[in-house]
This record gives structure tokens, sequence and C-alpha cells, in this order.
């Protein structure tokens, strides 16, 4: 089997979506981890932040993502906000949670593809 190296595009896109699923990560973790805690309550990603500029803004389905994991799009704040309420009912939690699980498995399976496609090609 003749192996080639992987096409620059596909490397810089799945790194794009490599990024995007750990910053998602990173907000449902902060969500989950101590959900009576005020602090996570209230999350406000401003559209200016560098961080979601850079990895989540331009990532296909990123959108979508945040508004089910209850993200509320404020155009007027310039921001996605996610308001809690004095504690996660256990639904809501629960979801979150699943999120996040799906977050991390994605990260998997990219990480799977990528190790086949190398040894496939």
């Amino acid at each position: 089997m003749h192996l080639v190296p992987l096409n620059s595009s596909f490397v810089y896109l799945y790194q794009q979506i490599e990024n995007c699923v750990e910053v998602l990560c990173k907000y449902l973790d902060n969500l989950t981890k101590d959900p009576k805690n005020s602090k996570f309550q209230t999350i406000r990603i401003r559209y200016e932040n560098k961080i979601f500029k850079d990895k989540v803004a331009n990532v296909r389905g990123a959108e979508k993502f945040l508004g089910i994991a209850g993200f509320i799009k404020d155009d007027e704040s310039e921001a996605y906000i996610f308001a809690g309420d004095a504690a996660l009912s256990a639904e809501r939690f629960s979801v979150l949670t699943q999120l996040n699980v799906c977050c991390i498995l994605c990260i998997s399976l990219l990480c799977v593809t990528v190790n086949i496609i190398n040894y496939c090609y």
C-alpha cells in the first residue's frame, strides 16, 4: 500500500473542527461542573471574543449546537447568552452533560478518522 501525505486543506479543516469542538466542550464543562455555582449560571460569549471568533464562529453547525445547548443569540448585546436558573433542572443538566459527552466523542472520532486516513492512503 502506498502512503500519501494528507492534503493540507484536509488537515486545516480537521484542526478547525477539533479546535471548535474543544472550545464547545469547555463551555459545556463550565455549565455542568458546578451547576449551583452562580459564576456558571449565566455565561456570555461575546461575538468579538477572540477565542470564539477564531475557533467557533466560522465552523458550520457551531451556532446550532450552541442553540441546542441552551445559548440564546442576543444581537443587541452581541453575544450568546446562557441564562441558568438558581439550580439547573435535572433535565437541562442531563442534556448539557450528554452534549458534553458528544463533544468528547466527536474529538475521539476525528482522531480515529485521521489515523485511518493516514494508514489507508
